[in-house]
């Protein structure tokens, strides 16, 4: 079951594809969160849906214990002010529009997480050993955002982020070193190897935060 299509295009229309809690603008990366869970029975009526970014989701779905988690209450009101301002207040919508113009920190990791796949390709180390990036990590630790993920999710990213930055050390070690000296063969050979574990460990962490963003459409 799911939402009915024909309510769902009206939603999208009423909150002009934004979040109803940050009211940043989602275009297709926007997710119709039941407000009432299906674990719990939740309908699947366009009443019981709320328009929501990638990132909020997460911390919807987090079950993590710091902090407040979202009531039904409080999604209820969040979508029926931001619809409210929608039908009523378009200058907001415009406003809001203007200063949020980034993605969410976990929406723009998993970002990261696929250009890196892309740096991971290729084995010359002449040409192919890029150091990966690591800017939208330190971003999501910095906005404390990678606590909406469960701790498998979370561990994982951690774990991953470390390996990059050993291998980013080993990189910086073998440009000291000559070209072609014993040295120097010894790291590129370690550096490969951490290529080759990262290759699948980043594959399989884009996995896991793909369905972590994705949860319970």
């Amino acid at each position: 079951m799911a939402f009915p299509e024909a309510g769902v295009a009206q939603l999208l229309a009423d909150c002009k594809r934004h979040c109803c809690v940050c009211w940043r603008w989602c275009g297709s990366k926007m997710h119709l969160h039941h407000i009432i869970p299906r674990a719990q029975d939740g309908p699947d009526e366009i009443d019981n849906a709320i328009p929501v970014c990638l990132d909020c989701h997460a911390e919807i779905e987090s079950r993590g214990n710091l902090g407040r988690q979202f009531s039904q209450a409080e999604l209820r009101e969040h979508k029926r002010r931001w619809l409210e301002i929608c039908r009523d207040q378009p200058d907001v919508v415009i406003q809001s529009n203007r200063a949020a113009t980034a993605t969410g920190p976990l929406e723009a990791l998993l970002s990261e997480l696929e250009y890196n796949a892309i740096l991971l390709t290729g084995d010359d180390h002449r040409t192919d050993y890029a150091t990966l990036v690591v800017a939208q990590f330190e971003r999501a630790i910095a906005a404390n955002a990678l606590s909406a993920l469960g701790t498998p999710a979370r561990e994982r990213v951690y774990r991953l982020y470390k390996l990059i930055s050993e291998t980013a050390d080993l990189i910086r070690s073998r440009m000291i070193h000559p070209p072609d000296g014993g040295s120097s063969n010894t790291i590129s050979n370690q550096i490969r190897d951490k290529r080759v574990e990262l290759r699948t460990q980043v594959a399989s962490t884009i996995a896991c935060l793909r369905e972590a963003l994705g949860g319970a459409q």
